[in-house]
Formats: structure tokens, C-alpha cells, sequence
């Protein structure tokens, strides 16, 4: 880290450029084409269950880009339910805001 600057520089000292940010509903087909990447095809979530939890959650979203471009991300719903059920996936509806636990 450069002094004082809060800048990270990566190898050959090359000022790294990443932020993290919550995601937008317009981010939905970058996050469909990752879980594709990531994924085998039948556990990668599909962009209607994207776009459904972006409905349901978008502020438990958190994305990693460079340089404006999405890498990475993690969503999880809050729920009151005390273990994570295959059902959470398919019905991003059962998100509490105000539940006591958090499933990522």
C-alpha cells in the first residue's frame, strides 16, 4: 500500500483499480455470465433467478470489479430459518430483512 494514499499497487508496482460496490438490477447479465463460468450448468444460477434475487435482495449483493468491469460477487438472503435449504434458491422470496441470519 502506498503510504498514507489508501492505493493498492500490485505486481511491478502497477496501481490496482478494484472497488466494491452493491449491485444495480442492470448488473444482472454480468452475474448470469459468471454463474456460468463458475458453475456447472446445472447449479449455476440462471439470469431469471439473477434477476428474481436482485428483485428480492439487491442490497445483500456486493460485487468486485476493475477498472468498471465485474469479476466476482457474492449475494445471500436474510432469513429466520436456521438451516440453508435447497428452496432458498428457488424461491428468493423467502428474504427477511429483518431475519437473524444471513446465508451466503
Amino acid at each position: 500500500m502506498d503510504e498514507g494514499s489508501g492505493r493498492i499497487r500490485g505486481a511491478e508496482g502497477k496501481k490496482v483499480t478494484m472497488e466494491i460496490r452493491n449491485a444495480v438490477f442492470s448488473d444482472w447479465k454480468a452475474l448470469a455470465e459468471i454463474e456460468r463460468v463458475c458453475f456447472p450448468a446445472e447449479e449455476a444460477a440462471s439470469g431469471d433467478s439473477i434477476r428474481e434475487r436482485l428483485s428480492c435482495f439487491p442490497d445483500h449483493f456486493w460485487l468486485l470489479s476493475d477498472q468498471g468491469r465485474i469479476v466476482s460477487f457474492v449475494d445471500g438472503m436474510v432469513t429466520e430459518e436456521k438451516d440453508l435449504t435447497d428452496e432458498m434458491y428457488e424461491r428468493p422470496a423467502m428474504h427477511r430483512e429483518e431475519g437473524s441470519g444471513a446465508y451466503l
